[in-house]
């Protein structure tokens, strides 16, 4: 079994590109591959993909720590390891985000320029600044408003790091039928959730965290048949990765039912796992490996550059973003896109080396991570003389 995993990350990256371009193309109203195609319309469900990849990754890196149960020690060290990779970036964004309410008040007080929202109020008041720190905004069927909108889903993935150690065991043990059982079970939560409550509507978004827990679960039950390296000789075969990216998009492209692209995802994932032929030299270029490691900067900095760029135009240009690129003859609607992916990918390129890679390891090297290191290696080391 290999330890690393990478064609994993490239996916990441192109996953995170394509929610970029869906969050972007509302701004932009002479997009024309919106209306020769659903996929951009869609993009949202590659978030959907986050959580079924999430789900494969940390059953992969902390399978053996958990399998046999939860040790509290072990709890608190994957718990602490698990901020540290979410928790600077996010904290960084929103401190930066309230430097932007101080501007505006700034702004509103000696500037005298009128603005449709009162700094500090309503998505940007002090309840849901409070929320979004500590990323309780999308618990328990909620949907409270958010500093950063899509942090919903990292309040939703910092929520299944909490419960993963308590359900992996239950979820990752079995014999395949009970895996085959658990997983229909768990697309059929996921059918039911999106005729209940489809997206778009008022309720999808308090029971969307069903179906990200469903996913996440799917992510586990992944990894456990790729673990298992059944059907090892389909899963490494460059047709079966191609035949998963095709039933994806085209699940996407189509507008099916958004529960069917679910199982497609799983399986698009097991495959680039698998994959070690040409798909995974193309995966594994330096281009779209570096787009993997800055993936998380890429998902979590490119709503606040839009945001950014609304604010500056209603400053600067006294319209709307997308008035402002509407009237805009010198760049066509494929220029502006192609200009806010490189303004978000140099963002998140400084991000991930300024912010993310050192506070991560900066973290790590705290004493109260090294404590809890030697608390487990030494009683890792007592059990062993035991024994």
């Amino acid at each position: 079994m290999k330890t690393q995993i990478p064609s994993i990350t490239p996916l990441r990256g192109i996953a995170a590109i394509i929610v970029a371009i869906h969050h972007f193309q509302f701004r932009i109203s002479d997009f024309e591959l919106t209306q020769k195609t659903w996929f951009f319309y869609n993009g949202f469900l590659w978030i959907d993909f986050f959580f079924i990849l999430s789900g494969f990754v940390i059953a992969h890196v902390y399978l053996q720590n958990f399998i046999s149960g939860t040790n509290w020690k072990n709890y608190k060290i994957f718990i602490f390891s698990r901020i540290a990779r979410i928790y600077p970036l996010h904290i960084f964004i929103i401190f930066g985000l309230v430097i932007l309410e101080f501007i505006k008040m700034g702004i509103v007080s000696y500037g005298g320029i009128n603005i449709t929202e009162e700094p500090f109020s309503g998505e940007r008041g002090i309840w849901p600044l409070f929320s979004s720190i500590f990323l309780l905004q999308n618990w328990f069927f909620q949907d409270l408003a958010a500093w950063n909108p899509v942090s919903w889903s990292i309040s939703m993935e910092f929520f299944l790091y909490i419960i993963f150690p308590f359900a992996l065991m239950r979820l990752y043990k079995g014999n395949l039928l009970s895996l085959a059982c658990k997983a229909f079970f768990l697309i059929l939560v996921i059918w039911a959730q999106t005729v209940i409550a489809p997206p778009g509507s008022s309720g999808y978004y308090h029971l969307r965290s069903v179906k990200n827990i469903a996913e996440f679960f799917i992510g586990i039950l992944a990894y456990r048949l790729y673990a298992e390296n059944v059907w090892k000789n389909l899963f490494h075969k460059d047709g079966f990765f191609l035949l998963c990216l095709s039933l994806s998009v085209a699940c996407i492209h189509l507008n099916f039912n958004y529960s069917l692209v679910i199982p497609c995802f799983a399986l698009l994932v097991i495959a680039g796992a698998a994959n070690d032929r040409v798909s995974s030299n193309i995966l594994n270029t330096e281009p779209l490996n570096h787009l993997g490691n800055i993936s998380y900067s890429v998902y979590m900095l490119h709503y606040p550059i839009i945001m950014l760029a609304q604010k500056s135009t209603k400053v600067f240009f006294g319209s709307n973003l997308n008035t402002y690129l509407s009237n805009n003859l010198l760049l066509t609607p494929p220029a502006q896109v192609f200009i806010y992916l490189l303004i978000v990918i140099m963002a998140a390129s400084i991000s991930y080396k300024k912010i993310e890679v050192p506070f991560r390891e900066g973290l790590k090297k705290t004493r109260f991570f090294r404590n809890m290191s030697l608390d487990i290696s030494s009683a890792a080391h007592t059990k062993g003389e035991m024994k």
